[in-house]
């Protein structure tokens, strides 16, 4: 996938970048330029993102995280500044779904959809965001959902979890638009290439997307698409966005608006 954008000399983690969207994501930033470090859980799959990465001539790193550890965070972070040379974009994509009636959904289900969607959107956003600081420049962009907007059966926990990551990115972006930071959020429609075999769903209905989770086919918004959304996101052409609500497209809005 070519992008027209120059990342040349900056730094960008990408969470949940094992696969699906978010190597997607990683490539696409490496192909305008960025080195890129990838974390998800599962080595295998971040060492493949890293190779494809490096394939492109930039520089990699693959360090296995729990998203939802905060000790874990803090030391993928450090590890991404001290072995890359610095952080200037955050990408946060790791996130799961939860397909089930709400009356079916236990605390265990509910504890684990709210922490990889939300908490730990807000661990590697405070860890990189110490360093944003204090070099006055940061692009965050957060993974939501059209789920955050348009609510469906079967979808309560999750829908909930993509809507308080919109207001999260709204909030930080406020807070941290004094320091020359953006924070930003796409929120995608469906993937094609996902299919959740548990879905209650009639054949061809449509299940909200989640990288790392399971969707329903006949959806519009692939990978490589989100991942030109984020590289516009982090390049200096949208330097002046801030975190709010600006749909694109019906199928794959972004989260934004002008000052």
């Amino acid at each position: 996938m070519a992008i027209d954008i120059d990342l040349e000399g900056k730094v960008a983690l990408v969470t949940g970048a094992g696969r699906g969207i978010g190597r997607a994501i990683a490539i696409g930033l490496a192909a305008a330029g960025a080195d890129v470090c990838v974390t998800a859980r599962t080595v295998a799959e971040i060492d493949e993102t890293a190779e494809e990465v490096r394939g492109l001539g930039r520089s990699a790193l693959a360090v296995p995280a729990d998203a939802t550890n905060g000790r874990a965070v803090a030391q993928a972070v450090e590890r991404a500044v001290a072995e890359l040379g610095g952080l200037q974009i955050l990408v946060n994509n790791a996130g799961i779904d939860l397909p089930k009636p709400l009356l079916d959904i236990d605390e265990d289900g509910y504890d684990r959809v709210m922490d990889t969607n939300v908490k730990s959107m807000f661990l590697f956003t405070r860890a990189a965001g110490r360093h944003m600081i204090a070099k006055r420049y940061g692009r965050v962009v957060n993974m939501a959902s059209v789920g955050a907007y348009v609510a469906a059966p079967n979808q309560a926990i999750y829908h909930a979890s993509k809507a308080a990551v919109a207001h999260l990115t709204k909030a930080t972006a406020i807070e941290w638009a004094r320091h020359n930071i953006t924070v930003n959020a796409v929120a995608p429609g469906l993937d094609p290439h996902r299919i959740d075999p548990s879905s209650q769903r009639r054949p061809g209905e449509a299940q909200p997307l989640s990288e790392g989770g399971p969707v329903a086919p006949a959806g519009r918004t692939r990978g490589d698409r989100a991942a030109g959304r984020l590289s516009r996101l982090r390049s200096r052409r949208v330097h002046d966005r801030l975190g709010g609500r600006h749909r694109r497209r019906p199928d794959d809005p972004v989260i934004g608006a002008r000052r």
